[in-house]
């Protein structure tokens, strides 16, 4: 403090983030009394594990959300506060800025925050031939979205058309700038819909997303060795799950899921599979701004080892 505090720049001390109130955190409440104080009174001091206790200026939080911004407003004794970390940006994670600016700017106490990583971490690598990213024309349906790829196009004289998707594609509004809301369309609003693929699954496991729009909209999965699941999102999951055939893994099948109203089918190589419990449909599907992702679900990062080609198109009444 001694070296530092004539530099114009500084215009507060903190002890640091990241850091928790323990019972050595009483050395720290001692040193801002006994030593900090003494050195410069001047300028408030800051430590992220006591927050508005044990002789801090200024109270503090990492990664609050905005109604607990606008809760620090609302103390009674109106003490300063800021984040001392939040809205690590990364990508497109910087998206609610405007929400949380709108809660530092509600009440004078509150001073801001401080962004961490403001900088996009990634390096941008080419694939082999110059392309920073693929694209693949994996929707059959009329309207022909493109998809970004994350693997690569394998043949395969076993598929129906002598290829195959080895990865992962996702319908992204940079491959496909209307697929979201023309798929909210499609499977939200009350809407009676097909989704339909060629999908080809190597090996068994839980939670194998095959193709769907998110976590919270409408995806099938495989579960184990016993079910084929198709479940909604109307606010709560919708999940019924349907009894697998046996010859299942390591053959190429034609996979079909339809909402009918309030009726949830799947059709496996043309015939119905059975569904004990069935579950209908209550309320509409929920939209979401997630992409549609073949053996990719985007909201848990989770993909399928096997290989899959994509079909989507709205049922017809």
């Amino acid at each position: 403090m001694n070296i530092e505090k004539n530099r114009t720049s500084i215009v507060m001390w903190s002890f640091g983030n990241e850091s928790g109130n323990t019972s050595g955190t009483k050395a720290i409440q001692k040193a801002i009394k006994e030593v900090m104080k003494p050195i410069d009174h001047t300028r408030p001091i800051h430590y992220c594990g006591l927050g508005s206790a044990g002789g801090t200026d200024v109270d503090s939080q990492m990664y609050a959300g905005v109604s607990g911004v606008y809760s620090k407003g609302k103390v009674k004794n109106h003490m300063p506060y800021l984040q001392c970390e939040y809205a690590h940006a990364m990508g497109n994670s910087v998206g609610n800025l405007y929400e949380y600016w709108e809660a530092f700017r509600s009440s004078d106490n509150i001073l801001g925050g401080f962004i961490w990583d403001w900088v996009d971490q990634s390096i941008a690598t080419e694939f082999p031939g110059g392309s920073t990213q693929k694209i693949v024309k994996a929707d059959q349906s009329s309207n022909g979205f493109a998809g970004t790829l994350e693997g690569k196009i394998v043949d395969d004289a076993a598929s129906p058309n002598g290829k195959a998707m080895d990865g992962n594609s996702l319908f992204s509004e940079e491959a496909a700038p209307d697929a979201t809301e023309k798929m909210n369309e499609t499977l939200s609003n009350g809407s009676s819909f097909t989704m339909e693929t060629w999908v080809y699954q190597k090996e068994e496991g839980s939670y194998n997303t095959i193709i769907g729009k998110g976590d919270h909209q409408a995806t099938i999965r495989t579960m184990g060795k016993n079910y084929v699941t198709f479940y909604i999102y109307n606010g709560a999951w919708i999940q019924n799950d349907f009894t697998m055939p046996s010859d299942w893994i390591g053959k190429w099948h034609h996979l079909a899921a339809v909402v009918d109203g309030t009726d949830m089918r799947v059709y496996c190589d043309s015939v119905e599979l059975a569904c004990p419990n069935k579950k209908a449909i209550t309320g509409e599907i929920r939209e979401s701004d997630e992409p549609f992702g073949v053996v990719f679900e985007s909201e848990h990062m989770g993909s399928r080892d096997g290989k899959n080609k994509p079909r989507l198109f709205t049922a017809m009444p």
